[in-house]
């Protein structure tokens, strides 16, 4: 019998603005947990690679977050049929919440295809395997502030409240402690090699800035 091919698949939500035209960022971490994560654990001996995608931008896709998974057709279509029976998916379009649920095949075939086309090759073929492990320590994470979270859950309202918080320690993590326990552990990985940071002409200004008030070993973020 022939390999089965695989192809990359897109499974893209998208939510509508809160009343005050925000994005609703936390609802991502809800849908990560509880659909995303439960997708992974039913199909893990099915789908080759995989990995979330988030985005909020003033335009067409607008709030949108997307599972992107490597897998065969058939696998494909049961996920999409998990999707479509999603009692919890499908109350939260009734709500109001997500305006459109996508199911999205771009006919990506190769391992590389969803990497930017400007890197080396090497480097589009294996960074899928560095995506899906960034993507495994958020639901990791999510899930452990999940546990650790006190809050009574006795509406919608309140759990919303509950991955909003996560949100928030997800932020805070990033800020303080992001910085060692990512970038500068992967350095070590790799072997302490330079790292070029390319920043836009209005974030070198901020980050002068900041360095003038702050001083040189003041701990410099990207958005601020």
């Amino acid at each position: 019998m022939g390999k089965v091919k695989c192809k990359w698949f897109f499974l893209k939500i998208k939510f509508y603005w809160d009343n005050d035209n925000n994005p609703r960022t936390y609802l991502d971490l809800m849908i990560i947990r509880l659909v995303f994560h439960l997708i992974i654990l039913l199909y893990k001996d099915k789908i080759k690679r995989y990995r979330v995608h988030r985005r909020w931008m003033n335009d067409d896709d607008g709030h949108q977050l997307s599972f992107i998974y490597y897998t065969n057709k058939a696998t494909h279509n049961k996920i999409k049929t998990y999707i479509k029976k999603s009692e919890f998916l499908n109350e939260l379009k009734e709500e109001g919440i997500i305006e459109r649920i996508q199911n999205v095949d771009e006919n990506k075939t190769e391992i590389e295809d969803t990497s930017d086309s400007q890197w080396y090759g090497n480097v589009r073929i294996a960074w899928p395997v560095f995506a899906q492990g960034a993507t495994d320590m958020l639901i990791h994470l999510i899930e452990l502030c999940a546990k650790n979270n006190d809050r009574k859950l006795d509406s919608f309202i309140d759990i919303c409240l509950m991955y909003r918080d996560i949100q928030e320690a997800l932020d805070t993590y990033m800020y303080v402690q992001g910085n060692h326990s990512l970038i500068h552990h992967i350095r070590g990985i790799f072997g302490y090699p330079k790292v070029g940071v390319r920043l836009k002409f209005r974030d070198r200004l901020k980050c002068m800035f900041y360095k003038l008030y702050q001083g040189d070993k003041a701990l410099i973020p990207f958005n601020f």
